[in-house]
């Protein structure tokens, strides 16, 4: 392997001096990125392989079309832009559906841990002012201490995803 040992960049100072950083005024990943890719469709995104050893190739297009439908259903339950939303599901592809589906909505999409326990879910709903859950039925199953109310009550919407691979 050939290795450069001239550097790309010989002075720091100027190079942060006169950097900068193009930002649109509205950019959503889910549809300027992931929505651009799936123009293409059989352009890879993922190559997924479950537990059991169970192989699928999923494309960006699959992704757009999926993220949309959560996105649909999402909106349906009057999950909007600016709600925080916690999702806590394994790494399989119902995660970047449902993530991708609230960043189309401009909902904030707040990633769990499969191994949290319902304290500190109880927590991070709080902290966050959740207005929604979303969770496998594992999850859903967990004993949530009696008479607790996500965000003071505000939490209206605990959604189960079945979670097939």
């Amino acid at each position: 392997m050939n290795v450069a040992r001239t550097p790309h960049m010989t002075d720091y100072e100027a190079e942060r001096r006169n950097f900068h950083l193009e930002v649109p005024e509205y950019f959503n990943f889910a549809t300027d990125v992931i929505g651009k890719w799936a123009s293409d469709p059989h352009k890879l995104a993922m190559l997924w392989v479950g537990q059991d050893g169970e192989r699928r190739q999923l494309t960006f297009a699959h992704f757009a079309e999926y993220s949309s439908r959560a996105a649909n259903a999402f909106a349906e339950l009057g999950i909007k832009k600016g709600d925080c939303v916690l999702v806590m599901l394994q790494r399989v592809p119902a995660w970047w559906e449902s993530v991708l589906g609230l960043m189309k909505l401009g909902a904030v999409p707040i990633p769990c841990t499969t191994l949290l326990t319902p304290k500190d879910i109880q927590f991070r709903a709080e902290i966050s002012e959740a207005a929604g859950f979303i969770t496998d039925s594992e999850g859903a199953g967990l004993p949530i201490e009696p008479g607790f109310t996500f965000n003071g009550g505000k939490l209206a919407h605990r959604i189960t995803v079945s979670v097939c691979p």
